[in-house]
């Protein structure tokens, strides 16, 4: 096999042609023969006589021509036997190569498909532990996102909760805030209708008062005389003089619709202040 690293494996399945060209040369040992011995004879019409010496000399010749022929003829044959063997031995070295090249293709083959046997069985092995490290990787983080959802979920239902908790006093601060300025409003209310009625009551009071009042006014006018003309300072309608020392003067000073205007008089060094009021019969 080593000798033939350099040859292709099937350069040896290949028959090579067979180019040894074995022909046989046809000697001439007969024609030499009568030739040799026709060059040498004696014609007696019916019989040709030979020399003795001369027909041993042909004889000998032809020996020697049948001698070298077969000499010839065992170096022919010799030589194509050995072509023979020669090719033969050379076929069965090939056979021989190619059982050998045979036996160790089949051990390679066979080694082959032991090691592909080896590396499906290390696949599978692989593809097992794959399998199992990415389904191991795989529940890890399955428990993982499951325990982060949970805590998610507690903190969102804490702060769910928060919020509602604080959500509730918000509005339970806003009720109590309605509430304070509702009763706040209310008390508002209900002092704005007590001070109401109090001024209602104090207005009806002054009403009162004031009717007496005025009733009073009337009653003591009647008494009174209206001057007219220059005395009262007024030319147009009837006047009543008071002095200032009237007892009524603050209620005619207060607003009482009846007054006219006021003058000042000076008597024996004295001066005198008097208050002119329209008499109501005049405004009618």
């Amino acid at each position: 096999m080593a000798g033939h690293t350099g040859q292709k494996y099937t350069d040896l399945w290949k028959h090579q042609v067979m180019r040894e060209n074995f022909s046989v040369i046809r000697p001439q040992i007969v024609e030499n023969f009568v030739q040799r011995l026709l060059e040498n004879y004696q014609d007696g019409g019916l019989e040709i006589t030979f020399r003795k010496d001369h027909l041993e000399a042909c004889l000998l010749s032809l020996g020697c021509d049948v001698m070298a022929r077969e000499r010839s003829n065992f170096e022919s044959y010799s030589m194509c036997y050995e072509h023979v063997l020669e090719h033969a031995r050379q076929k069965l070295c090939q056979k021989e190569q190619i059982a050998e090249l045979s036996h160790n293709m089949i051990m390679e083959v066979t080694a082959l498909r032991t090691r592909l046997m080896d590396l499906e069985e290390e696949t599978l092995d692989l593809k097992k532990q794959i399998r199992k490290e990415v389904q191991e990787e795989y529940e890890a983080l399955v428990q993982a996102l499951f325990v982060t959802c949970l805590h998610i979920k507690a903190q969102l239902l804490k702060e769910l909760d928060h919020r509602v908790t604080q959500e509730a006093l918000h509005r339970q601060q806003l009720d109590l805030m309605k509430i304070a300025s509702m009763e706040k409003l209310l008390e508002d209310v209900e002092q704005q209708e007590q001070h109401l009625q109090l001024l209602t009551e104090e207005a009806k009071r002054a009403s009162k008062l004031g009717q007496l009042q005025q009733k009073k006014i009337q009653g003591e006018l009647r008494q009174v005389t209206p001057v007219r003309g220059s005395k009262s300072g007024c030319t147009s309608h009837s006047c009543f003089i008071f002095p200032l020392s009237f007892p009524c003067l603050s209620c005619i000073h207060s607003g009482v619709p009846h007054l006219c205007h006021s003058q000042k008089q000076q008597e024996n060094g004295n001066i005198y202040t008097w208050v002119i009021v329209q008499a109501a019969c005049d405004e009618r």
